[in-house]
């Protein structure tokens, strides 16, 4: 279970994506973690699954007006306690 990739391109349900190595570094980091507590972890590739299954629009957007646009001051409603706000169909 336990694995770590060598090279920041990581296929998710037959979706290939190339991680910045900053990234890569903190699922590594999870996978380790996750391995030294419980004696096992699901590795890397299915780490960033849940990561990715776990992000709702509004944490996506939110991160995209930080980010890219370089915004700070929120213009569309985020709903901070992380519940579904009702856009993240």
């Amino acid at each position: 279970m336990n694995g770590v990739i060598t090279e920041p391109r990581v296929v998710a349900d037959g979706v290939s994506m190339l991680l910045p190595p900053h990234l890569l570094v903190s699922f590594e980091k999870a996978d380790r973690q996750l391995t030294e507590a419980y004696g096992e972890s699901p590795g890397v590739e299915a780490l960033v699954r849940m990561w990715l299954a776990c992000a709702t629009s509004s944490i996506v957007r939110c991160e995209f007006e930080y980010s890219a646009l370089n915004i700070e001051t929120r213009i569309i409603p985020f709903n901070e306690g992380g519940e579904s706000d009702g856009d993240d169909n």
